[in-house]
């Protein structure tokens, strides 16, 4: 059913081309256009039967929970340059510095 419907819209787009044909440009232009889009509707309708156009994901293919954004990591040279600049501030003794990088580095 949809095949005829599309071959009747087609041919009364190229019907409405001979507007143009006759001297009507703007019946002609809109013909034109009508069959060029009856003429693409006709082919997704033929693929999309034929199963050409691939599978397309369903709402229930999509996973319901929430998927999790891994935490920017941040590397143990980050880590040593925050408590040093700490020390530098006098935030932090020296000493508790030098134990926050060993901790750090795993020694």
């Amino acid at each position: 059913m949809t095949v005829i419907f599309s071959l009747v819209i087609i041919i009364s787009g190229v019907a409405s081309m001979f507007c143009f044909v006759l001297g009507n440009p703007v019946g002609g232009f809109v013909g034109a256009l009508i069959a060029i889009l009856s003429i693409v509707a006709l082919v997704g309708r033929v693929m999309a039967e034929r199963g050409l156009f691939g599978s397309v994901a369903k709402k229930s293919d999509i996973p319901s929970t929430p998927v999790s954004i891994p935490q920017e990591t941040k590397s143990d040279a980050d880590e040593i340059k925050k408590y040093k600049a700490l020390l530098d501030e006098g935030t932090i003794t020296q000493e508790e510095f030098d134990a926050k990088k060993k901790q750090i580095l795993g020694l």
